[in-house]
């Protein structure tokens, strides 16, 4: 039997095969990463780091000139740096730290898995991870979100904890994993707090024992983060309010949470989480459910296992219960689950080798669905006829030597087919994707770029509030309001940016001679000079307009908000 699909270890040809994999897993990402616009929080995400590298001020995060108090600045760090490094601020720039995230992950994955279970489920767990579909398609094709990142600390940060915990090493335990809570919190705020102390709640059960938490070096760890958080604040504190901006860190985690949520829609939520939660482990929570039905794994007897088990156990109950937050704030529990998974499978094959091979053999059927739909989908869309004939000779070609390789490697080939998938997407469904896209940012942009002749552009309109009075029951905070941009689409002043060069700028007044762009309905009693119009169907299908206001205005009455 080869000794990749054995529990011994590995030779030069899976090496090769590991090496192959890894280029078309990093090729099928890379193709096409800058086709389809930002979406979602990536543009405000790249529009902050764009910002920081114009103004050279790297300490306090903006967007369109205005204070930006939801995230700390770490991951803005990271894609400014990677703007730096490729000379670009495209979409594949702001993309790849999440590429580069998955790809230490994995790495990070096989050497502690490693390490504490064994060779074979190392590599296993790591390639189930970067090929859990909801990261590899949706995670990865979103790169700008700051979730692969942020759950690539917090795995670090539990791993650190649970790894020299086996060694009693307390003042590394405590050192690195409070320095990773502090790269955790100054890339997403208290979260990481938490993830801390209820992983450190489940140290405790695995140890039997709370005695770890009265160790010299764990108050050491507290003031290291203590020291790192409040060195940014202090720093901060010259350039902005540094108080408002950690006060509205704690209101943000807050109000992701139940307060607020009426409770049929959170009682829903919470039935139906088990079932997003197995969602986002497939193809392998459902691959794996037919294999694991026989076999029984002793939990105590795997440690690790034991581990991943209760990391998960203590802590996704806050995401569980709770009203708001959304699957991807939860790509962390992925591998530890994934290490159970793994483990069961292992066990599985041990003992019914010959189920594994045959379930193996027919796992090709999900492959020549694909193929099929590849074949058919040129007669119902708009697709490029090369790219998708070269995919089809890919697939087909794969399923003609399937079966003989699984043979010799196993369920690795079956990964390799997942690649192969995800490249098939990303050359001929990313484009599709595109083009079915009501409203296509990047297109009006550069139209309103054309239409404004590259000229310094302001977006107009009546800004929101940020209320920071909170009542947490034991103590009042009292921080006032603050005005703040309203929820707008950040798309708008980054595709500005990529077209013009420009840093769109947020004002509440109408100041002589000046370009804006706005809604129409907020200067409708104006009856402004519409130079550009599109329809921005995310923001109700309202009519935004690029118009500029005349060298010398009437002297009338103007709203300064």
């Amino acid at each position: 039997m080869h000794k990749l699909t054995s529990l011994q270890g590995s030779t030069r040809t899976d090496r090769i095969w590991l090496v192959i994999f890894l280029a078309c897993y990093v090729l099928s990402v890379l193709i096409n990463l800058s086709y389809f616009p930002l979406d979602g929080e990536e543009p405000r995400r790249a529009i902050i780091a764009i910002e920081m590298m114009e103004s050279g001020n790297f300490i306090r995060p903006t967007t369109m000139g205005w204070e930006y108090y939801n995230k700390p600045p770490l991951y803005n760090w990271i894609i400014s740096g990677l703007m730096i490094l490729t000379g670009s601020s495209d979409e594949l720039a702001v993309r790849l730290a999440s590429l580069l995230s998955i790809l230490a992950w994995g790495l990070a994955n096989y050497y502690f898995v490693r390490k504490l279970i064994s060779p074979y489920t190392a590599v296993l767990s790591s390639l189930f991870l970067m090929t859990s579909l909801d990261l590899f398609f949706w995670g990865l094709s979103n790169g700008g979100e700051i979730d692969v990142f942020y759950s690539l600390i917090v795995y670090l940060q539990a791993m650190t904890l649970f790894y020299f915990n086996q060694d009693k090493r307390w003042t590394t335990m405590y050192l690195l994993s409070y320095a990773l809570c502090a790269v955790g919190f100054l890339t997403k705020g208290f979260p990481s707090l938490l993830f801390q102390g209820l992983t450190l709640a489940a140290l405790c059960v695995y140890n039997r024992s709370v005695r770890i938490l009265f160790h010299w070096a764990h108050f050491v760890g507290i003031a290291l983060l203590g020291v790192l958080v409040g060195s940014y604040f202090y720093v901060y504190s010259f350039y902005g309010q540094a108080d408002k901006f950690f006060v509205n860190l704690l209101k943000e985690s807050l109000n992701k949470s139940a307060v607020g949520e009426n409770r049929q829609a959170l009682w829903k939520k919470t039935l139906m989480y088990p079932a997003e939660f197995l969602k986002l482990l497939l193809p392998w929570s459902l691959f794996l459910f037919f294999l694991i039905r026989k076999t029984k794994l002793k939990l105590r007897h795997t440690p690790l296992v034991y581990f991943a088990l209760l990391f998960i156990l203590f802590n996704i109950p806050v995401y569980w219960f709770t009203g708001k937050p959304k699957m991807r704030y939860v790509y962390m529990f992925i591998p530890f689950a994934l290490m159970i998974l793994t483990s069961l499978y292992a066990s599985f094959r041990e003992r019914y080798p010959e189920v594994v091979q045959k379930v193996l053999h027919y796992m090709f059927i999900l492959f020549a669905l694909v193929l099929a739909g590849l074949i058919i989908l040129p007669f119902l869309k708009d697709v490029n006829e090369v790219a998708a004939g070269i995919c089809i000779l890919l697939l087909a070609g794969y399923l003609v030597i399937y079966r003989r390789l699984t043979i010799r490697y196993g369920i690795i080939c079956f990964v390799m087919g997942l690649a192969l998938v995800r490249l098939v997407y990303a050359v001929v469904l990313i484009p599709v994707r595109y083009e079915a896209r009501e409203i296509k940012y990047d297109q009006e942009m550069e139209n309103i770029a054309d239409a404004n002749d590259n000229r310094p552009l302001s977006f107009y309109k009546k800004p929101d509030t940020l209320d920071l009075d909170m009542d947490l029951e034991i103590v009042d905070i009292n921080e006032g309001k603050l005005p703040v941009i309203p929820d707008i689409a950040y798309e708008m002043p980054y595709y500005y940016y990529l077209s013009s060069g420009q840093i769109m700028q947020y004002d509440t007044i109408l100041r002589p001679g000046q370009s804006y762009i706005g809604y129409r309905s907020d200067v409708r009693q104006l009856n402004p000079e519409v130079l550009y119009s599109f329809k921005d169907k995310y923001q109700r299908n309202e009519e935004v307009i690029l118009f500029r206001m005349p060298p010398v205005m009437l002297n009338r009455r103007q709203d300064t908000h």
